[in-house]
């Protein structure tokens, strides 16, 4: 398997300042959100509605990740998981 490389082809837009990409729509089956330090929040509350939407079968999603990167390791002790969905089928 090392021996085998596989390619694709993505797309990744932003940062533009605020989220400028049009999340609400049907165009994306697939979101992958990353955020930085105090950053999570708005991306917190940007996954928290997909999930919603998909749980309300409003939208269909195929798969989100959500990544969120922090510089101080006790932040990420501290961090209370409330709400935890995993949307991934193939």
């Amino acid at each position: 398997l090392a021996d085998v490389k596989n390619e694709i082809s993505i797309l990744m837009e932003g940062p533009y300042g605020s989220v400028g990409v049009d999340v609400t729509s049907e165009r994306y089956k697939m979101v992958m959100l990353f955020s930085g330090g105090i950053g999570v929040t708005p991306m917190q509350a940007l996954c928290n509605q997909i999930m919603y939407e998909h749980s309300s079968g409003l939208r269909t999603m195929k798969k989100l990740s959500f990544i969120w990167i922090e510089r101080d390791p006790n932040v990420m002790q501290k961090v209370d998981v409330v709400r935890r969905e995993t949307i991934n089928k193939s």
